[in-house]
């Protein structure tokens, strides 16, 4: 099982399934699982990848660090083979802690990822995100009903803005707008 592998730090052989539809046999040295909404991840440096063209290459992420959906997973085993990769778990805790899901993107770069976000909240939504934060550190403008997040963009921070419509206005940074 996965937690086993983790534990005894032994490599796991998966077969994976992205959402391009492409299926791909890989090696990872697995960190940790976690959940986020739901949907659970391993974290896990990628060791190797079996297709050359795979995305994986395409997108260079072996050897690095990624997050792996279980649900995306059709096969795991114990890979007895192959040399197991230690990595600082407490940095991958630190760059989660900053973070609302796992699609951190380039974990390599860990904190250094971290943008000021400028949220706008309807009166309605404003008390509620004050006392329901999305990280646990924020700087909050009660007249101005903005929020401050010193926080890894992710494509579930952007769902979760989407997802309050017209409630929640992006002021900053531009890219995330």
């Amino acid at each position: 099982s996965c937690r086993t592998a983790i534990l005894s730090k032994q490599n796991i052989k998966l077969t994976y399934e992205s959402f391009s539809d492409t299926i791909d046999e890989l090696i990872i040295s697995p960190y940790m699982i976690v959940e986020y909404n739901n949907r659970w991840s391993i974290i896990a440096k990628l060791v190797n990848v079996k297709n050359k063209k795979s995305i994986f290459h395409e997108k260079s992420k072996v050897g690095k660090i990624n997050n792996f959906a279980f649900d995306r997973v059709t096969n795991l085993e114990i890979d007895k083979e192959s040399e197991y990769i230690n990595d600082n778990t407490d940095i991958i805790n630190k760059i989660l802690d900053y973070s609302i899901g796992t699609s951190v993107g380039d974990w390599e770069k860990g904190l250094s990822n971290k943008k000021e976000i400028v949220l706008k909240f309807s009166d309605r939504l404003y008390p509620y995100f004050v006392t329901k934060p999305l990280l646990k550190k924020q700087d909050k403008d009660d007249e101005k009903k903005t929020i401050t997040y010193n926080i890894i963009p992710t494509i579930e921070l952007e769902n979760v803005i989407l997802s309050y419509g017209e409630g929640i206005k992006v002021l900053q940074p531009e890219t995330l707008k």
